[in-house]
């Protein structure tokens, strides 16, 4: 499956029929294509314990469980005459509705399973004393969203859709009367759209469209007013009154730097001044470290954010621009129409909420790359400057002392995996896009083999920064997918780890090597990457033979077999 067509699944108690081409609709303009099994009304149940339902025939990538606390404990004993009865009732089916989810979970083990939270939505009578019951449908409603708690922390595969944050977030009012008593349609038009816009984040999430790097002004956006103008002493920027706004602003983006999101800045400013501010000012979270690059002067934004994607070997669709002023956003929209650009909130004090919305850099997963993406880039910084000061490049490279670490993946190292083919454009000879569940499919199949590579050097660790997938033929080793994180280009890894992978085929009794270079409009890095090593035309592919493998490690590289697995 491409990443391109997603089969989904949306269970569900209540109507919402209208839902899923909401879905499609907005899925359509990212190129993705969704195709739909929508459960019968309140069949849910029968289509989880069947193992030979529909919903399984249909093998969706995605599920979506909707079911309302009002159908969920429908028809209970009376909770002024029957309390007892009514605790037991509603312990025994949110019980079982647990049971449901795991055996649903299980049951879909590579398929991410997105359950709504309970919500009261119709009006209750005794709204006043309804927390003060434990058997109230309020009540019952918080008892069973902590059950779903619980269970998303047990099973990685599945994950909570808070109702009240998606309603808040759209101002959405989400029960209409109208609809309900004609329809049985539950929710209303406003609550269905904000449920279909974070359907849109949370799959654009799933198949790996998320966006790299955000970049930064300063003044009136990481702190309030002009530094210039007003001196660092008299910025709005501290931990109470109106100057708390921007520190929770920054405390957000920490936050977003922290799970894998890269920060740049780009401001027209006096660069010492602002930078002191960066360094000293008390009150301030993000410090020079956690910006992967700096331009700060007087050039205007779209120069320097093309400066920043070149600096970072990123696509400048990957790059996320926030400033205060209307009109430079506008021009970095004219000039760089692949840059995303959203609206800032005009009152400061709506920065955190909006910081925190941000569409962008959603994930299902947090990898240990991730986490420690901010470092990473901080330390290609401090190469950049050995390089500068070295005599030649390749004096610089074993000043480096590189460690390439090539092993054949594991479960434990599917998700960076399928990130890395999601996300990686520029070294990517193939562009090929799988999911964690393909390729935990593929791991599983002895005609596939999947290796990563690790590289470190004296400054740093780099982490997991590329991946092969190759599929075994008699004597022949067919090269699906060879792809190499941009961050680390330029020292020869991308061959060691060719090197490594060809001596591992030939153990395994290949003979031969075939690869395809697909050119895309930004892959044209690894277009020369055959020939240049030794693979030479055939038909419509490229061939070498394995036997020489080992001669392409760069002189300067130590290549290591990890785990004589390798």
């Amino acid at each position: 499956m491409s990443a391109k067509s997603l089969p989904c699944a949306l269970l569900s108690s209540f109507t919402l029929d209208q839902l899923p081409a909401l879905v499609t609709r907005r899925l359509q303009a990212a190129g993705v294509e969704c195709r739909w099994f929508v459960c019968p009304f309140n069949q849910y149940p029968q289509q989880i314990l069947d193992e030979h339902s529909e919903l399984y025939s249909t093998g969706p990538r995605a599920i979506f469980v909707a079911v309302a606390i009002e159908d969920l404990l429908a028809h209970l004993p009376d909770a002024w005459t029957a309390s007892a009865d009514r605790a037991v009732a509603a312990s025994q089916r949110i019980d079982e509705f647990a049971g449901l989810m795991r055996r649903l979970a299980a049951q879909m083990p590579a398929a991410p399973i997105f359950v709504h939270s309970f919500l009261v939505t119709q009006p209750q009578p005794h709204a006043l004393l309804a927390l003060k019951s434990s058997i109230s449908l309020a009540s019952l409603a918080l008892r069973a969203n902590g059950v779903l708690a619980t269970l998303a922390a047990e099973l990685s595969n599945l994950f909570v859709v808070n109702l009240s944050d998606v309603f808040q977030v759209a101002a959405a009012q989400p029960f209409d009367s109208r609809f309900f008593y004609l329809a049985k349609l539950r929710l209303s038009r406003e609550a269905l759209a904000a449920i279909a816009q974070h359907y849109q984040r949370l799959l654009l999430a799933y198949v790996g469209q998320r966006k790299k790097c955000l970049v930064l002004d300063l003044d009136n956006t990481l702190w309030g007013g002009i530094v210039g103008e007003d001196g660092p002493e008299r910025l709005l920027l501290s931990d109470d009154g109106p100057g708390k706004a921007f520190q929770d602003f920054q405390r957000v983006l920490l936050e977003l730097n922290r799970s894998g999101t890269v920060l740049a800045v780009s401001s027209r400013n006096d660069a010492e001044l602002a930078l002191s501010v960066l360094r000293d000012h008390p009150a301030m979270l993000l410090r020079p470290q956690h910006f992967a690059a700096m331009r700060i002067n007087w050039d205007d934004k779209a120069s320097n954010l093309r400066s920043i994607a070149a600096e970072l070997n990123l696509g400048l669709d990957s790059l996320v621009f926030l400033d205060d002023s209307a009109f430079e956003r506008e021009q970095v929209r004219r000039t760089l129409p692949d840059v995303t650009v959203p609206e800032m909130p005009v009152d400061s004090s709506d920065y955190p909420a909006f910081a925190a919305r941000l569409p962008f850099f959603d994930s299902l997963t947090i990898t240990k790359e991730d986490q420690g993406r901010g470092q990473m880039y901080v330390e290609e910084r401090q190469r950049c400057e050995l390089q500068r000061q070295a005599v030649t490049v390749e004096v610089f490279l074993r000043q480096l002392a590189l460690r390439v670490r090539v092993r054949r993946a594991d479960q434990f190292a599917l998700p960076r995996l399928a990130q890395l083919t999601q996300r990686t454009n520029q070294f990517n000879l193939t562009t090929h896009r799988y999911t964690e569940d393909e390729l935990r499919a593929m791991l599983a199949d002895e005609r596939w083999l999947i290796y990563s590579v690790d590289a470190c050097d004296r400054i740093g660790d780099s982490g997991t920064v590329g991946t092969a997938l190759v599929e075994l033929r008699p004597s022949l080793a067919r090269l699906d997918t060879f792809l190499l994180s941009c961050r680390v280009l330029g020292r020869g890894i991308e061959i060691s780890f060719l090197a490594g992978v060809m001596r591992d085929l030939l153990a395994v009794g290949a003979t031969t090597i075939e690869a395809e270079f697909i050119a895309t409009a930004r892959n044209g890095l690894a277009k020369d990457f055959l020939p240049n090593c030794g693979f030479t035309r055939a038909a419509q592919c490229w061939r070498r033979p394995l036997a020489d493998g080992d001669a392409l490690c760069p002189a300067w590289i130590q290549l290591e077999l990890v785990n004589d697995k390798v």
